[in-house]
């Protein structure tokens, strides 16, 4: 704590302020002590400069304009009389300042005040040490941000935890259902958007198809030498259809994704219980969905061959018309001295023969690839087969034992001969449905009894 004492000077006419610091004081340490004389002029300036950090101080501030600096004469002619009649007032006046220092140091920091009062004194002192005073650290300053935005969430998850103190089983399984539901919401969403942007290059892809035919009907109505002026917008044509099918393709190829694994879980979650047709079925429209995921994505390859071949075309076209340009030379009189004429080839011709070997590379890749998604699809052809061969077997055995059960309880209810008939017409039905099975002997005595 800093503690001000200030005096009335009258030789000097200026205020002696002594600041004293208590707690170094207690410690036994008398570094913690400083003085000064002020006159009003300074004391002015040090209400300025401490009003401007803090407004408040400015009706605090004493009156000093009868304590202004001497000038000559009255250094030379001052009588004791006027000593005696300015004590009181000078006294009153010493004790105002040193509340006002008091308020000043509350209001603006210990340091801004000593530092304005004894700057002087300190001029030895490092620019370094008064910057880190006065500067405050940036990565302090956000730390201090960031802690302050903790203890307010942490006060506000204290309050919510207050105000639900006890969630029980039924709140928790009411809050579980609802995150169910929004949960399938989002998915929900997210499949419509998916079929939305496969229904949209769809539509762009038609129109793009309808386009062209068009072109292509147009062509018999022209020229070569006509049409040779629409080529390049044919070639557009194509590209821009390519590249809207193949976008189609790949937002069909996401839904088709997303509808076997749909299967897969309906699968997973099969109970004991449904029997093994069920489970067939679900299998069956497994292979049927990669069936056409296979086809999709040989699709995909398709469509990307066809823009790699149209720029292809685009580009042979191009070094063609480069190959046709006429060049002209100075006249020779030797036929000789045409051979030893060197046909420079230009760099835009380069340039389109480096990316056509690079446009035939990618497309003999592309190839490699659809050959392999052609023995897959096989593949999985195989196996949709298998599963309906299964399917179609576990059919027909639940149909011959619903068969049996429905003969067995009508034997049950019927007489015993009419029982004997009818076994013997099942038999002779099984007889023929599949003749490898062995013949009973016929007794004519068990039948007519």
């Amino acid at each position: 704590a800093l503690h001000f004492l200030v005096e009335w000077n009258e030789v000097e006419r200026k205020f002696a302020v002594t600041c004293q610091d208590r707690t170094l004081q207690r410690r036994g340490d008398a570094s913690g002590s400083r003085a000064g004389l002020f006159s009003n002029t300074r004391l002015r300036g040090l209400h300025a400069q401490l009003s401007g950090f803090h407004p408040e101080l400015v009706p605090f501030f004493p009156e000093l304009t009868c304590f202004s600096e001497p000038s000559v004469w009255e250094l030379l002619f001052s009588g004791a009389t006027q000593h005696d009649e300015r004590d009181p007032q000078a006294d009153a006046v010493c004790r105002w300042l040193e509340r006002y220092l008091s308020r000043a140091v509350d209001a603006c920091g210990r340091r801004i005040v000593l530092d304005a009062l004894f700057s002087s004194t300190e001029e030895e002192e490092e620019e370094e040490e008064d910057a880190s005073e006065y500067c405050e650290n940036l990565q302090e300053l956000r730390s201090r941000a960031a802690r302050d935005a903790v203890t307010r969430a942490r006060d506000r998850l204290g309050d919510r935890c207050l105000r639900y103190e006890t969630l029980g089983p039924k709140r928790v399984s009411e809050l579980e259902t609802e995150l169910n539901q929004w949960r399938r919401r989002g998915e929900e969403a997210t499949h419509s958007i998916q079929e939305l942007t496969a229904e949209y290059f769809k539509e762009s892809a038609c129109a793009l198809t309808g386009m062209l035919k068009q072109m292509e009907q147009d062509r018999k109505r022209f020229g070569s030498a006509s049409w040779a002026l629409a080529t390049p917008r044919v070639e557009n044509l194509k590209l821009l259809l390519a590249k809207e099918t193949l976008q189609h393709m790949r937002a069909r190829e996401m839904c088709l994704k997303r509808r076997r694994d749909t299967v897969h879980q309906q699968m997973s979650g099969v109970p004991e219980a449904e029997g093994v047709c069920v489970l067939s079925e679900l299998e069956l429209q497994y292979y049927d969905t990669q069936l056409q995921l296979h086809d999709c994505r040989l699709e995909i390859l398709r469509n990307q061959e066809l823009l790699i071949h149209t720029r292809m075309l685009s580009m042979r076209r191009e070094i063609r018309e480069l190959q046709e340009q006429v060049v002209y030379y100075d006249t020779c009189q030797d036929p000789q001295e045409l051979q030893d004429v060197e046909v420079c080839l230009s760099p835009a011709h380069s340039e389109l023969e480096s990316q056509l070997k690079h446009l035939e590379k990618q497309r003999g890749e592309i190839s490699s690839r659809r050959a392999y998604l052609r023995n897959q699809r096989v593949r999985v052809g195989s196996g949709v087969c298998d599963a309906s061969f299964l399917l179609l077997h576990e059919r027909s055995r639940v149909r011959c034992v619903q068969a049996l059960c429905s003969h067995a309880r009508v034997q049950h209810q019927a007489s015993p001969s009419h029982r004997s008939e009818l076994q013997q017409r099942h038999h002779a039905a099984q007889l023929v449905s599949n003749p490898l099975l062995p013949r009973q002997p016929h007794h004519p005595t068990a039948a007519a009894h």
